[in-house]
């Protein structure tokens, strides 16, 4: 797989939280966070938890390693990340409460699938050349308030609690994640995307997918959907990573 990432401070924040960290060579995985905890530690928090994901990938992913394999690498990845952020948040009380979201993906070329390990609500999508899939699930208030048939998804989208998340990253000493796999054949015309809130709150699923119908290069699709989000208010930081698989002959490369 090819990609590339965009983050944009937006038009409000005065620093920019999020962080994002990816490679296209080997090891090849994506990673996506959304700090918070205020000016100070929401911009530490995420960065110090990609950082510590992908040191953590650099040393152990390989090609040669089964899903389960590469589930367990994100999932140990993920526990050192969140045990980095909580043991600063003890030492300086600066840091006390921080947290991030975080969602990372990892290609498993052979068995054609997607390793996602997710925490809060930053998300991630598959485009397969018609269809746009969601393929975390939010750990949201509202979320949580959708799946109870309190409001609906449209509601969910205005409510005012939106940004209240019910999980992140380094906020206890033992956290949950999300940890599985999706098929994905690597095919030229699909799309990996990961994103922060900063586009979601502004721009709908549906949109993302009509800029995916229209739009075929990666680099200027993560431009224009940060352009719209900015163009409808950017209060939040925005950040959006666009992976595409790549064809040689009849073999699919995602390298």
């Amino acid at each position: 797989m090819k990609g590339i990432g965009k983050s944009h401070i937006g038009k409000v924040r005065k620093k920019n939280e999020d962080a994002y960290s990816y490679s296209n060579g080997k090891p090849c995985y994506y990673i996506v966070a959304d700090g918070m905890g205020g000016h100070k530690a929401g911009s530490t928090a995420s960065h110090y938890a990609v950082e510590a994901l992908t040191d953590h990938l650099e040393k152990y992913l390989a090609e040669d390693l089964s899903v389960r394999e590469v589930e367990g690498i994100l999932y140990q990845g993920m526990t050192t990340a969140n045990k980095t952020l909580f043991d600063m948040s003890l030492e300086d009380e600066d840091y006390n409460g921080m947290g991030t979201t975080l969602t990372a993906c990892i290609p498993v070329k052979d068995e054609k699938q997607v390793i996602i390990g997710h925490i809060g609500d930053s998300r991630a999508y598959l485009y397969d050349g018609t269809e746009l899939q969601q393929l975390t699930k939010d750990h949201s208030l509202v979320e949580e308030m959708v799946r109870k048939g309190e409001i609906t998804e449209e509601e969910a989208l205005v409510h005012p609690k939106r940004n209240i998340i019910t999980r992140a990253l380094g906020t206890a000493e033992e956290n949950q994640y999300d940890i599985f796999s999706v098929s994905f054949s690597f095919r030229e015309d699909h799309r990996l995307i990961l994103c922060t809130d900063g586009l979601t709150n502004y721009v709908s699923q549906e949109e993302i997918g009509r800029f995916l119908r229209e739009e075929k290069d990666p680099e200027t699709l993560a431009e224009e959907l940060v352009k719209l989000a900015n163009e409808r208010g950017g209060q939040d930081n925005i950040t959006v990573l666009v992976f595409h698989g790549e064809v040689r002959g009849d073999e699919s490369d995602d390298r």
